[in-house]
């Protein structure tokens, strides 16, 4: 209820009521539960059903998007293929799976699936998957060396023609180089290695940003009901996952005002979620399990205090 002062009165004054009313009323018969539970739950149905109304323009909006993207639906499904059982630094990914995906789409549309510029993007992507999980032998580690300019130079011409944020490229490259320096010349008993023979070690040095993480996985399992924080102009919102897109291109979630509606594709929800704009603040489990969850922690932290007592 927190974040909305009108929505929080409204919630404070019921629940009130009706913990006062299961006090009052309450001796042997259960059924004071059952009629707290109705009450509680027609004032969330209600709030939930003036959500749907009011964010019903933002889901056909996206929906229509939805349809545009045809191209880009593809691209999203060939790079989910591409880095199936592969770990890599949540800034590689990121990257992959915005800017990499922004500019493969662009070369879908402009030039179709079997072009030359398409087949060009693709092995730019697969250069640098490579290059970041190469062996330990000699010849690779010389290929390596002599391909990592060309490519450093291909990223860096996307990223141009993407437009892309300075901030937003510097924290790929920086995390790419780290990778590369580590594939190159590997600190002591530290071994760079990907795939079925070993996971990958991340050199000491490498920021901790760097380390991998699996916003990415948590984004596409959401569950509808997850409550994020966004951090917008200067503000924290709290919002709800109201609505996926059949295809899941498109989040859309909804503050408790329904003033407030946030549009985002997976790609982007999990580069500010890694990125630390957002965090999430509860995912959907029932009230009832959350309540007996607090009360088994507030119990468990009594209990020092009570095995103390003679």
């Amino acid at each position: 209820a927190a974040h909305d002062d009108d929505y929080q009165a409204e919630f404070t004054a019921l629940s009130t009521a009706v913990v006062d009313g299961i006090c009052q009323d309450f001796e042997i018969d259960v059924e004071v539960f059952r009629t707290a539970n109705a009450r509680l739950r027609a004032f969330i149905d209600s709030e939930r059903q003036q959500v749907t109304e009011n964010a019903a323009v933002d889901v056909a909006a996206a929906l229509s998007d939805e349809e545009k993207e045809t191209d880009r639906s593809h691209v999203r499904a060939f790079l989910r293929d591409r880095l199936a059982g592969i770990e890599v630094p949540f800034e590689v990914r990121s990257f992959v799976e915005t800017i990499w995906a922004e500019h493969l789409t662009s070369l879908r549309q402009q030039h179709g699936a079997d072009s030359e510029a398409w087949y060009g993007g693709v092995r730019t992507l697969d250069d640098m998957l490579w290059s970041i999980v190469v062996k330990e032998r000699s010849a690779q580690k010389a290929r390596l060396t002599k391909m990592i300019p060309a490519l450093i130079g291909s990223l860096r011409r996307a990223c141009v023609a993407q437009q892309v944020p300075p901030e937003r490229a510097k924290a790929f490259f920086e995390a790419l180089y780290q990778l590369h320096m580590a594939a190159i010349k590997p600190a002591p008993g530290v071994t760079v290695v990907m795939g079925e023979e070993a996971p990958p070690t991340i050199s000491p040095t490498m920021p901790a940003s760097a380390v991998v993480a699996n916003v990415h996985d948590f984004v596409s399992e959401m569950a509808v009901g997850t409550w994020l924080s966004f951090t917008k102009e200067g503000r924290t919102i709290n919002a709800r996952l109201t609505w996926v897109s059949p295809l899941r291109t498109k989040y859309l979630f909804t503050s408790r005002s329904k003033a407030r509606a946030f549009v985002y594709t997976p790609e982007e929800l999990a580069y500010e979620f890694g990125a630390g704009k957002i965090n999430l603040v509860v995912e959907p489990v029932p009230l009832f399990d959350r309540a007996v969850s607090a009360a088994l922690d507030t119990l468990a932290t009594r209990q020092p205090a009570a095995a103390a007592k003679p």
